[in-house]
């Protein structure tokens, strides 16, 4: 069994979300919104994006993105994932994100969500 939730809600446009495989915490992706300096339109960003290394092949990651990605919707910001790009990367990963709906952009991959 897995289950999501919410865990933290710091402000209007910051969210954590929690993955549990049983009464184990197996993933957890926490992000707010920020803005470039040259604009003032807010995006979604994620801050962090973990997932534990045995809950990694069971679909953990894609169910915190496809919420987080949803968070984003319902907020209409658009969303900047900078971690996964320039950390992580990959073919794996680049699949992973465009079946959410994102497309990479040099380093990051980006979900436009109607703010941009």
């Amino acid at each position: 069994n897995s289950g999501f939730g919410v865990v933290a809600d710091a402000n209007r446009h910051g969210n954590t979300f929690v993955a549990y495989q049983g009464d184990v915490l197996v993933g957890t992706i926490r992000g707010r919104a920020e803005t470039y300096w040259w604009s003032g339109e807010p995006y979604l960003c994620d801050k962090w994006w973990y997932v534990t290394p045995t809950a990694r092949s069971d679909g953990v990651g894609l169910n915190l993105m496809r919420h987080f990605a949803r968070r984003a919707a319902e907020l209409h910001l658009d969303v900047r994932s900078y971690w996964l790009g320039t950390v992580v990367g990959g073919p794996a990963i680049d699949r992973m994100m465009h079946s959410v709906g994102f497309e990479k952009v040099g380093m990051i991959y980006v979900r436009e969500n109607g703010n941009g």
